[in-house]
């Protein structure tokens, strides 16, 4: 009884492990997509699975060995942003009213045969990456077309009229052919909205002032390097006042009685002082008595009086020649 139990448990794992192998193994391809086949062992397989075909896959099995890339090849849709900078336009830091701008919508397919030479082109091992990689190809071609109809500033008036009429009549076949060999066909190009070219009237007075320009972007970046350099110099002030005062906390943990000392010496440049008698400026007991009385007698206050200036000895002699103390009491 035991025995048939075990048989029918293991043949029954046995079949589950060969459904679910099959079913793991068995990869198809859409009617509109292609699926490119990349073995952590060997690499990436030049038969690709391709639209409406199937494969079985038995390396599909081992954990983490295969790795399928599957790929919609028609239609795909892009849409194009380009822009450009005239001559001078970055030297003098103008803003993007003096750029070149297209915006194009492109219909285009991928040639099944091709795709593991175009995977292979991509900087990272991932479809998301081609249409990045198409951004590349066209602003190459681009940049080859508008060098070689604008070369100066008188090209620029009738740039616009060139340009309009090579995206509508020359850039599709040209493309075809450039992209084409990377196996992406060009089908259909739009503007997805009108070509923008700067006014030439506007771009040539900027270039007139092009010293002023330059002049104030000198200044500027001058007054950029002078205040990091202040703040520089400030955080360098801060850390050794930081580090002066850890020491003054040393030496105040060893030696208490320095704190009165250190405040005088903080203060030692700061403050001017002049010892003088005090009567001989501010009323004594007696004065402030008297002034009080008088006050509550209804009389006016009364300043108090100086005391009489200190004279040396007509005659001279020996008061004349010794110190005195000549502080009224």
């Amino acid at each position: 009884m035991i025995s048939r139990f075990f048989k029918a448990y293991f043949w029954g794992i046995l079949i589950a492990s060969i459904i679910a192998w099959g079913y793991i193994g068995f990869v198809s391809a859409s009617s509109r997509e292609a699926i490119l086949i990349e073995d952590r062992i060997t690499g990436i397989d030049s038969k690709i699975i391709k639209p409406g075909e199937f494969r079985f896959l038995a390396e599909r099995a081992v954990p983490g060995r295969i790795s399928l890339h599957p790929v919609v090849l028609s239609p795909r849709f892009l849409s194009y942003k380009f822009e450009m900078g005239l001559l001078q336009s970055e030297i003098l830091d103008l803003d993007d009213s003096f750029k070149i701008k297209i915006a194009l919508r492109l219909q285009y397919s991928l040639d099944p045969d091709k795709l593991q030479e175009l995977f292979q082109r991509l900087d990272q091992p991932d479809w998301n990456r081609l249409d990045g990689h198409l951004t590349m190809l066209l602003n190459t071609a681009l940049i080859e077309t508008i060098a070689g109809q604008y070369r100066n500033e008188g090209d620029l008036a009738g740039l616009k009229g060139r340009l309009n009429d090579y995206l509508k009549n020359q850039a599709l076949n040209e493309w075809k052919r450039l992209l084409g060999k990377e196996g992406i066909d060009i089908i259909e190009s739009v503007l997805e909205q009108p070509l923008y070219v700067p006014d030439a009237g506007s771009y040539l007075a900027m270039t007139a002032r092009g010293n002023v320009i330059l002049q104030n972007k000198l200044e500027m970046s001058q007054k950029i390097q002078l205040a990091r350099a202040q703040q520089e110099a400030e955080k360098i002030k801060d850390l050794a006042y930081m580090s002066r005062l850890e020491k003054i906390g040393e030496l105040l943990k060893r030696y208490p009685n320095l704190r009165d000392y250190l405040a005088i010496d903080r203060l030692s440049g700061n403050v001017q002082v002049m010892v003088v008698p005090s009567d001989r400026w501010f009323p004594g007991d007696a004065e402030l008595k008297r002034l009080l009385t008088d006050r509550a007698a209804g009389g006016g206050a009364r300043p108090p009086e100086a005391a009489e200036p200190v004279r040396p000895p007509e005659n001279g002699g020996e008061a004349g020649r010794r110190f005195q103390d000549m502080t009224p009491p």
